[in-house]
């Protein structure tokens, strides 16, 4: 068993967040209850469903926060399956200027395919749908933030009801942020293509990007990059 999986089975004895699963539809844990056996970054992160420790895989289970030190633990459907269409691919260029990548070079980090992906044209075709926009989008808000209030419903495996989530200042953490003259966009990547991914990911950020008060159009993106 993984480091993950011993944690999580310890917590799960010492709080019987199973059966209390089970009885109320969800069970509140917090960051500090979970230190005890781990960091907390490292016991809630799954960013795809089969990165899920064992007991969540098993009882179906997803863990969300709901404030910056507190988790919900409960039957969230919280993943969605990512659908890859038979496309062909279009190929882009650097700029003839640019002179710090060759052949030989990896990349190697989701921060600089993102890199990549701006200064090829890859995000305002997204974004905009031209290449060469007259006015490309520029890189603006990256990193952690506060997620201020958010409230919405999430379903729950087996359930009629949703459940209604109070998110109360959770970390919000943006890969890339990019704004054009007509929509604000939102990044989330990976250097790989996984089969599903945590909705959470992007629509924190998402619905962060709507409290700014701007009347731009908001587009989450995922971006994903592998076999260079």
């Amino acid at each position: 068993m993984t480091k993950l999986d011993v944690g999580w089975e310890t917590l799960f004895k010492k709080h019987d967040i199973l059966n209390k699963v089970n009885a109320n539809g969800v069970f509140n844990i917090t960051a500090e209850q979970i230190k005890i056996v781990r960091e907390p970054r490292l016991m809630t992160k799954f960013d795809w469903s089969s990165s899920r420790p064992k007991l969540f895989k098993d009882n179906e289970l997803a863990i969300l926060p709901d404030s910056r030190g507190g988790y919900v633990i409960g039957k969230f459907n919280a993943y969605q399956k990512l659908k890859y269409d038979d496309v062909t691919p279009i190929r882009v260029s650097l700029p003839d200027w640019v002179q710090s990548f060759d052949d030989n070079y990896l990349v190697t980090s989701e921060s600089v395919a993102l890199n990549i992906a701006q200064m090829t044209g890859m995000v305002d075709m997204v974004m905009d749908g031209q290449l060469y926009p007259a006015i490309p989008a520029v890189s603006t808000i990256t990193g952690r933030l506060g997620s201020g209030l958010l409230k919405y419903n999430i379903d729950v495996k087996n359930q009629l009801n949703p459940y209604s989530f109070i998110v109360n200042n959770s970390q919000v953490e943006i890969d890339a942020g990019f704004e054009s003259i007509n929509k604000l966009s939102v990044i989330e990547a990976k250097n790989r293509i996984p089969d599903d991914f945590l909705i959470r990911q992007l629509y924190y950020p998402y619905r962060s990007y709507h409290n700014l008060g701007t009347n731009k159009v908001v587009m989450p993106i995922y971006f994903t990059h592998a076999d260079d």
